[in-house]
Protein backbone atom coordinates (compact mmCIF):
# COMPACT_ATOMS: atom_id res chain seq x y z
CA UNK A 1 0.00 0.00 0.00
CA UNK A 2 1.34 3.39 -0.93
CA UNK A 3 0.54 6.17 1.49
CA UNK A 4 -0.31 9.63 0.16
CA UNK A 5 2.26 12.33 0.57
CA UNK A 6 2.49 13.61 4.21
CA UNK A 7 0.61 10.64 5.65
CA UNK A 8 2.05 7.70 7.47
CA UNK A 9 0.95 4.12 7.26
CA UNK A 10 -0.54 4.40 10.76
CA UNK A 11 -2.82 7.33 10.01
CA UNK A 12 -6.37 6.52 9.01
CA UNK A 13 -8.56 8.47 6.66
CA UNK A 14 -11.27 10.67 8.18
CA UNK A 15 -14.10 8.50 6.83
CA UNK A 16 -12.79 5.58 8.93
CA UNK A 17 -13.43 7.59 12.14
CA UNK A 18 -17.03 8.14 11.09
CA UNK A 19 -17.51 4.46 10.35
CA UNK A 20 -16.05 3.38 13.69
CA UNK A 21 -18.61 5.46 15.59
CA UNK A 22 -21.50 3.65 13.94
CA UNK A 23 -19.80 0.24 14.05
CA UNK A 24 -21.75 -1.97 16.47
CA UNK A 25 -18.67 -4.15 17.00
CA UNK A 26 -16.35 -1.33 17.96
CA UNK A 27 -14.98 -1.19 21.49
CA UNK A 28 -16.90 1.21 23.75
CA UNK A 29 -15.31 4.52 24.53
CA UNK A 30 -14.79 5.27 28.19
CA UNK A 31 -15.83 8.72 29.27
CA UNK A 32 -13.81 10.18 32.12
CA UNK A 33 -15.72 10.32 35.36
CA UNK A 34 -16.61 13.90 36.30
CA UNK A 35 -14.80 15.32 39.29
CA UNK A 36 -17.20 15.82 42.19
CA UNK A 37 -17.31 18.95 44.25
CA UNK A 38 -15.92 17.39 47.44
CA UNK A 39 -13.72 14.62 46.03
CA UNK A 40 -10.47 16.42 46.82
CA UNK A 41 -11.38 18.04 50.12
CA UNK A 42 -9.25 17.16 53.16
CA UNK A 43 -10.74 14.95 55.86
CA UNK A 44 -11.98 16.72 58.96
CA UNK A 45 -9.63 16.42 61.97
CA UNK A 46 -10.72 14.20 64.83
CA UNK A 47 -10.80 17.11 67.28
CA UNK A 48 -13.17 19.08 65.05
CA UNK A 49 -15.48 16.08 64.71
CA UNK A 50 -15.57 15.68 68.49
CA UNK A 51 -16.33 19.36 68.99
CA UNK A 52 -19.09 19.20 66.36
CA UNK A 53 -20.63 16.19 68.15
CA UNK A 54 -20.55 18.11 71.44
CA UNK A 55 -22.19 21.12 69.79
CA UNK A 56 -24.88 18.90 68.27
CA UNK A 57 -25.55 17.46 71.72
CA UNK A 58 -25.64 20.93 73.27
CA UNK A 59 -28.39 21.93 70.81
CA UNK A 60 -30.72 19.59 72.70
CA UNK A 61 -29.93 21.17 76.11
CA UNK A 62 -33.00 23.47 76.07
CA UNK A 63 -35.24 20.42 75.60
CA UNK A 64 -33.41 18.64 78.40
CA UNK A 65 -33.83 21.69 80.63
CA UNK A 66 -37.58 21.76 79.97
CA UNK A 67 -37.79 18.06 80.75
CA UNK A 68 -35.87 18.63 83.99
CA UNK A 69 -38.31 21.40 84.94
CA UNK A 70 -41.25 19.11 84.13
CA UNK A 71 -39.87 16.44 86.45
CA UNK A 72 -39.20 19.01 89.18
CA UNK A 73 -42.78 20.30 88.94
CA UNK A 74 -44.06 16.70 89.05
CA UNK A 75 -42.16 16.11 92.30
CA UNK A 76 -43.55 19.26 93.86
CA UNK A 77 -47.04 18.50 92.48
CA UNK A 78 -47.17 15.42 94.69
CA UNK A 79 -48.22 17.86 97.41
CA UNK A 80 -51.65 18.18 95.73
CA UNK A 81 -51.03 21.39 93.87
CA UNK A 82 -52.98 21.47 90.61
CA UNK A 83 -51.02 24.49 89.37
CA UNK A 84 -47.67 22.71 89.79
CA UNK A 85 -49.09 19.61 88.12
CA UNK A 86 -50.24 21.66 85.12
CA UNK A 87 -46.85 23.39 84.93
CA UNK A 88 -45.16 19.96 84.93
CA UNK A 89 -47.28 18.74 82.03
CA UNK A 90 -46.67 22.00 80.17
CA UNK A 91 -42.90 21.72 80.70
CA UNK A 92 -42.84 18.14 79.42
CA UNK A 93 -44.88 19.13 76.35
CA UNK A 94 -42.55 22.07 75.76
CA UNK A 95 -39.56 19.73 76.03
CA UNK A 96 -41.08 17.45 73.40
CA UNK A 97 -41.83 20.41 71.13
CA UNK A 98 -38.31 21.84 71.45
CA UNK A 99 -36.73 18.41 70.84
CA UNK A 100 -38.95 17.78 67.79
CA UNK A 101 -38.21 21.23 66.37
CA UNK A 102 -34.46 20.76 66.92
CA UNK A 103 -34.61 17.34 65.27
CA UNK A 104 -36.47 18.77 62.26
CA UNK A 105 -33.92 21.58 61.86
CA UNK A 106 -31.05 19.07 62.03
CA UNK A 107 -32.71 16.81 59.42
CA UNK A 108 -33.38 19.79 57.15
CA UNK A 109 -29.74 20.85 57.42
CA UNK A 110 -28.56 17.30 56.70
CA UNK A 111 -30.78 17.18 53.61
CA UNK A 112 -29.90 20.65 52.43
CA UNK A 113 -26.13 20.61 52.77
CA UNK A 114 -24.89 17.45 54.47
CA UNK A 115 -24.14 19.11 57.77
CA UNK A 116 -25.54 19.31 61.27
CA UNK A 117 -25.50 22.54 63.23
CA UNK A 118 -22.16 21.64 64.85
CA UNK A 119 -20.59 20.69 61.53
CA UNK A 120 -21.92 23.87 59.89
CA UNK A 121 -20.43 26.07 62.62
CA UNK A 122 -17.05 24.35 62.31
CA UNK A 123 -17.02 24.25 58.50
CA UNK A 124 -17.40 20.51 57.90
CA UNK A 125 -19.69 18.48 55.68
CA UNK A 126 -20.78 14.85 55.32
CA UNK A 127 -20.15 13.47 51.81
CA UNK A 128 -20.13 10.07 50.15
CA UNK A 129 -16.71 8.46 49.82
CA UNK A 130 -16.74 9.12 46.08
CA UNK A 131 -17.06 12.86 46.73
CA UNK A 132 -20.74 13.18 45.84
CA UNK A 133 -23.26 14.86 48.08
CA UNK A 134 -24.66 12.41 50.62
CA UNK A 135 -28.39 11.93 50.21
CA UNK A 136 -30.83 11.89 53.09
CA UNK A 137 -31.15 8.08 53.18
CA UNK A 138 -27.42 7.60 53.69
CA UNK A 139 -27.07 10.41 56.20
CA UNK A 140 -30.25 10.06 58.20
CA UNK A 141 -31.07 6.36 58.07
CA UNK A 142 -27.71 4.59 57.74
CA UNK A 143 -25.55 7.09 59.59
CA UNK A 144 -27.89 8.22 62.35
CA UNK A 145 -30.98 6.04 62.92
CA UNK A 146 -29.45 2.55 62.50
CA UNK A 147 -26.52 3.26 64.88
CA UNK A 148 -28.93 4.85 67.37
CA UNK A 149 -31.10 1.72 67.44
CA UNK A 150 -28.03 -0.50 67.73
CA UNK A 151 -26.83 1.58 70.67
CA UNK A 152 -30.08 0.82 72.55
CA UNK A 153 -29.71 -2.98 72.27
CA UNK A 154 -28.87 -4.34 75.74
CA UNK A 155 -25.26 -5.53 76.12
CA UNK A 156 -24.52 -5.03 72.41
CA UNK A 157 -25.31 -1.31 72.48
CA UNK A 158 -22.50 -0.29 74.80
CA UNK A 159 -19.96 -2.32 72.84
CA UNK A 160 -21.23 -0.96 69.52
CA UNK A 161 -21.06 2.65 70.76
CA UNK A 162 -17.52 2.19 72.04
CA UNK A 163 -16.29 0.50 68.85
CA UNK A 164 -18.07 3.15 66.76
CA UNK A 165 -16.26 5.95 68.59
CA UNK A 166 -12.87 4.19 68.51
CA UNK A 167 -13.01 3.70 64.73
CA UNK A 168 -12.20 7.44 64.42
CA UNK A 169 -8.56 6.50 65.07
CA UNK A 170 -8.30 4.62 61.78
CA UNK A 171 -6.17 6.18 59.04
CA UNK A 172 -9.24 7.24 57.04
CA UNK A 173 -10.91 8.77 60.19
CA UNK A 174 -14.19 6.99 59.45
CA UNK A 175 -16.28 5.76 62.37
CA UNK A 176 -18.42 2.65 62.16
CA UNK A 177 -21.47 4.75 61.26
CA UNK A 178 -19.44 6.27 58.39
CA UNK A 179 -18.63 2.79 57.12
CA UNK A 180 -22.31 1.77 57.32
CA UNK A 181 -23.39 4.81 55.29
CA UNK A 182 -20.35 4.97 52.96
CA UNK A 183 -19.65 8.55 54.06
CA UNK A 184 -16.75 10.72 55.14
CA UNK A 185 -16.58 14.03 56.95
CA UNK A 186 -14.56 16.63 55.06
CA UNK A 187 -13.66 20.28 55.43
CA UNK A 188 -16.27 22.20 53.46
Amino acid sequence: MIAPRGATLLSLPAEHEILSESDPYAAPRAEPEPAHEFSRRPLAPRSMRLLAALLDTAVYLPATGCLFLGNAFAVFASHDSAALDALGVLAVLLAGLVAALTFCVQVWMLHRGGWTLGKRVLGMRIVRTNGQRADLVHVLVLRWIVPSFLAWVPCLGTTFSLVDALFIFRADRRCLHDLLADTSVVIA
